[in-house]
């Protein structure tokens, strides 16, 4: 799962170079990405490109990412620069294991595990990191489990406000 603004600086070129051999590899898989954008004509010209119709999914937007999130094995944020995706704590939050790539905020955020991280634009090592998910399932469980643990001690509301108070 993909899940953000459909733009060029997500790095959603990246994610479909890795999503090729991903779905050759396991044609059972299936990437969504939801959003919405400036992107989308090009992303479903990509998907033309190579051959990814069923394989990859143009959800459209959603005001919750939740039953996504339930759904996912796997949630890819391959931002290239600038700040981290708030979609990394979400589905930390949810479980759900990660492969984003190596920014400040990510870094931060998924400090102790909860991710796999990539350098931003690294193709092949984001595929890599897909496979790696897909083919260690304990693995992958063993990420969720800590990114849950993780957001909920240092990232929650709970948290956030006791540290307000705190300051106050």
């Amino acid at each position: 799962l993909y899940a953000g603004r459909l733009e060029a600086s997500q790095g959603l070129d990246d994610l479909l170079a890795a999503w090729e051999p991903t779905a050759q590899r396991w044609p059972q898989a299936r990437l969504w990405l939801a959003g919405e954008g400036p992107y989308q004509a090009e992303l479903h010209r990509q998907i033309d490109r190579r051959h990814l119709h069923g394989r990859v999914l143009l959800a459209g937007a959603f005001d919750q990412i939740d039953e996504l999130l339930t759904a996912a094995d796997v949630v890819v944020v391959p931002r290239r620069q600038g700040r981290g995706s708030s979609t990394v704590l979400e589905a930390m939050a949810a479980g759900v294991p990660v492969v984003a790539s190596d920014l400040p905020d990510h870094r931060h955020w998924t400090a102790g595990g909860g991710a796999l991280l990539v350098q931003p634009g690294d193709v092949p090592a984001l595929t890599a990191a897909l496979a790696r998910l897909l083919e260690e399932p304990d693995l992958a469980g063993e990420l969720g489990a800590t990114g849950r643990q993780r957001a909920e001690s240092q990232f929650s509301l709970a948290r956030m406000a006791q540290e307000h108070l705190q300051l106050f």
